[in-house]
């Protein structure tokens, strides 16, 4: 059953219910992080066209000019990796869950061999059963929302996709309101068709794209290395 389909039905059977509160404390400031060592990430999208696959791109360049050198692993058609990009993808015979998790670790076992580094994996919203055992298993989920997405919807969805996870944070791409999503999402990134192009070829876009993408990876980075508290827009699994 897809993941992201499975928690959109389970999501759904809570609409006649109140919807959770989300938190209210203000985001902390994103200052300049140092890398607390490699991390692991998934980047997925909640719908199909969200934009998870430039995202993830983004991100494994704005972690690269932080001093890391991330290996980006894709699921479903890959664009091919530009140079100064390290970058593989999972071939589609392979649709076990657990074989694309063991596909994709021993490319990641064999790139550190030469050096330690994050990875990055970019999983379509189509793709998400395929990533099942990865999305358990990396140290932080970002869940991708796309213009059309709801934010109370897609902040339930999260909640629940944490169940399975270690951390889940929400990012919002290009939605027409980004105040709407200021109580839910933990950053929106702003709509850039020349970013987005940029980023299709490898290279880093600048402008607002630019720094909310490195703004989103000092977040991420910080997240996922435990460097961070838990603040707006970022889920966690309830303690038994």
């Amino acid at each position: 059953m897809n993941l992201v389909g499975s928690a959109l039905e389970r999501a759904g059977a809570f609409l006649l219910e109140p919807a959770p509160v989300p938190p209210q404390q203000p985001p902390p400031p994103v200052v300049p992080l140092a890398l607390p060592g490699p991390v692991s990430l998934a980047v997925m999208g909640l719908s199909p066209g969200s934009g998870a696959r430039t995202l993830a791109a983004g991100l494994t360049l704005a972690l690269g000019r932080r001093g890391d050198a991330p290996f980006l692993v894709s699921l479903g058609a890959a664009r091919p990796a530009a140079a100064g990009m390290r970058a593989c993808e999972v071939p589609a015979a392979l649709t076990g869950a657990d074989e694309v998790a063991s596909y994709g670790g021993t490319l990641l076992r064999l790139a550190a061999e030469s050096t330690s580094a994050s990875s990055v994996w970019s999983v379509p919203a189509r793709e998400a059963a395929r990533a099942a055992s990865v999305i358990a298993g990396v140290d932080l989920v970002v869940a991708v929302a796309g213009r059309t997405a709801e934010p109370a919807l897609a902040g339930m969805v999260c909640s629940l996709l944490a169940e399975r996870c270690q951390r889940v944070l929400l990012v919002a791409n290009a939605v027409p309101q980004q105040d709407e999503w200021a109580r839910w999402a933990a950053a929106c990134l702003p709509e850039s068709r020349l970013g987005a192009a940029l980023l299709a070829r490898g290279r880093f876009p600048g402008g607002r794209l630019g720094r909310s993408l490195l703004e989103v990876a000092a977040l991420v980075a910080g997240v996922a290395g435990g460097g961070l508290a838990p603040h707006h827009g970022l889920f966690m699994r309830r303690q038994s």
